[in-house]
């Protein structure tokens, strides 16, 4: 996988994307796949900045990836919009998502935790925008295993100010919305596919003992987006999305 993970790593770190797929060796199921997740990162000379996880639809199956420190951003965030491309790769659109925090260290010992305690650990929560980009260019699309290990299209991470997380509140369908340039979206879906995230947790907190890694208290982990993937124009965008309840996440794309 040496090769696979040398392609990669040089893309995300040159700025470039990938005209063709690999010719090597592929991931040949989830488990390798997930080992090329964090390979990857240690070729980026990244340490994990926080954790993406998702479902496709309510009762499908889970799944989840580090994410580079570097790419994690608290706070208003500004990245550069280049032929299409930001730092991460070709940008293929925005999603706005919540996130959430930990009070205490999860890890090994917690492959059998309940999803109660898992989910008594949480304190607190935010609204986030995860930039989704590709390492390869339009047209080429890498097969389910592949976008698993290049950290499922993952290309950036802001942040908005966190809050106590509040356990009375409904996460299925929060109000929310997604202004580009200050012109607000319509007609956004509104409604997260793995249903509440809140199942998504425990999930993660078992796949990360199981690998015998450590998933730290405070560490940011977004759950999937209410709105869809949103195109951006190739020109850039001040995008603010508000979700009731949280404090806005602010991400200037400058082209």
């Amino acid at each position: 996988m040496q090769p696979l993970i040398e392609l990669l790593a040089d893309a995300r770190m040159q700025g470039r994307v990938l005209d063709t797929l690999p010719a090597g060796a592929l991931p040949a199921d989830e488990a390798q796949a997930c080992d090329l997740q964090h390979a990857l990162l240690a070729r980026l000379g990244q340490g994990v900045g926080g954790w993406k996880v998702g479902a496709k639809a309510h009762d499908g199956p889970i799944a989840g990836a580090p994410l580079p420190a570097d790419a994690v951003h608290h706070g208003a965030a500004v990245l550069p919009l280049h032929d299409g491309c930001v730092p991460g790769g070709r940008l293929l659109g925005l999603e706005l998502e919540l996130a959430f925090f930990f009070a205490r260290d999860m890890g090994p010992g917690d492959e059998s935790l309940a999803d109660a305690e898992v989910l008594s650990a949480i304190d607190r929560m935010a609204a986030s925008i995860e930039v989704v980009a590709s390492r390869f260019a339009e047209g080429v699309v890498p097969p389910p295993l592949l976008a698993h290990a290049d950290l499922m299209f993952h290309g950036a991470l802001v942040v908005a100010e966190p809050v106590a997380f509040d356990r009375g509140r409904s996460l299925t369908d929060p109000v929310l919305s997604l202004s580009l340039d200050g012109r607000p979206l319509p007609g956004l879906p509104g409604h997260n596919p793995a249903g509440n995230p809140l199942r998504l947790l425990p999930w993660l907190v078992r796949h990360v003992a199981r690998r015998g890694l450590r998933l730290p208290a405070g560490t940011v982990v977004t759950t999937g987006s209410y709105v869809g993937l949103v195109p951006v124009p190739a020109q850039g965008a001040l995008v603010l999305g508000d979700i009731a309840g949280l404090p806005a996440v602010r991400l200037t794309l400058q082209g």
